[in-house]
């Protein structure tokens, strides 16, 4: 009873409501978790519903953190749940970690991890991380460890200058490997809040379901210099030309400029007056040739990750180009688009 009663007062926050949150999410309030806060600012796709196990199709295109709270809510009453419905940047991780007694990383992009791992640290709080690719998953605990004093960050297990393997927009994978992913999170989440043994504090987990072999891995401890890793994050994203879609909107497109989809699977959206290409971002190294022709070129993808990494790409293999990543990707032209429309309706 001391147990459960520990985990009724815990407040987790989860980052992310896709395929690692999703299920997340439902186990941590079948645990009896006290409060649990979700953010993000996505709306439900139906590509992703085999893996977003708390959406259905009836709620495609509802924002995903409205949704999950009405499921969670339904089916755990007991568990307080806040929503917030937007996504973490530089300007409001802090005071999103701090409220919190432990973070769950369900994020996919790089830089998000990297700022909630600086956050985790400089609030003294322990981050739960996990990360899927194709049939792999890895997890670990970290951000600052109470019981020792030392700290761990994502940095430490991707630097700067390393190549993620990167998301499930990108690769694809299996329901089942997100899912379990999450399950080895709420697990260590468990773990931590009931100060059990066979936390994973420090170390890395690594699992291949194709062949079930296994690796764990040591990290060194990082000093926590909150200000030194704030500088680091940001120079992160300045490497990268960006510009929101509203920006996007407002160019005049010439003969010799290239709007580039970088997904892995496109779809037949067309922009008036610009020339459209699709090129999956792993696929760009062996097709520098089809943009060859093309003196300004904008990038987008699903969630403006992987189009940051098809800039950077780009301008180590192509020089005397305008090569530009759209903020957000069609994550953020959808949420643009259904604002535009919920405004003129309420005009009519």
């Amino acid at each position: 009873m001391h147990g459960q009663q520990a985990l009724s007062n815990a407040r987790v926050l989860v980052v992310g409501a896709g395929g690692i949150g999703c299920p997340a999410l439902l186990y941590l309030a079948a645990a009896g978790i006290g409060h649990i806060g979700i953010v993000d600012g996505d709306r439900i796709s139906a590509t992703n519903l085999h893996r977003q196990v708390l959406f259905g199709v009836s709620e495609v295109g509802h924002l995903k953190v409205d949704i999950a709270r009405q499921e969670l809510s339904r089916k755990y009453p007991w568990t307080q749940i806040s929503a917030f419905p937007f996504f973490i940047d530089s300007s409001n991780v802090q005071e999103m970690v701090d409220g919190w007694d432990i973070v769950l990383d369900a994020t996919d992009e790089l830089t998000v991890r990297y700022i909630l791992s600086d956050a985790c640290i400089a609030g003294k709080k322990p981050l739960v991380f996990g990360a899927v690719s194709g049939f792999s998953l890895q997890f670990s605990v970290l951000g600052y460890d109470v019981k020792s004093g030392n700290a761990y960050s994502v940095r430490d297990v991707f630097p700067a200058t390393a190549q993620p393997a990167g998301n499930c927009e990108v690769h694809g994978t299996i329901g089942f490997v997100p899912a379990m992913t999450a399950m080895l999170q709420v697990n260590q989440v468990v773990r931590v809040l009931l100060h059990l043994d066979g936390q994973f504090t420090g170390r890395i987990f690594t699992l291949d379901l194709r062949t079930m072999r296994s690796l764990e891995i040591g990290l060194q401890a990082t000093m926590p210099n909150s200000q030194h890793e704030w500088v680091i994050a940001e120079s992160v994203q300045d490497e990268v030309q960006e510009l929101s879609w509203e920006e996007f909107l407002r160019i005049q497109p010439t003969v010799d400029s290239l709007l580039l989809d970088v997904r892995r699977e496109s779809d037949a959206r067309t922009f008036e007056g610009w020339n459209q290409m699709a090129i999956p971002a792993a696929e760009l190294s062996a097709n520098l040739s089809d943009l060859e022709g093309y003196s300004s070129i904008y990038c987008f993808c699903t969630s403006g990750n992987s189009s940051r990494k098809a800039v950077a790409l780009l301008n180590k293999a192509m020089s005397g180009k305008t090569i530009v990543s759209i903020q957000g990707g069609m994550r953020v032209f959808a949420n643009l688009v259904t604002g535009k429309e919920e405004d003129e309706r309420a005009k009519t």
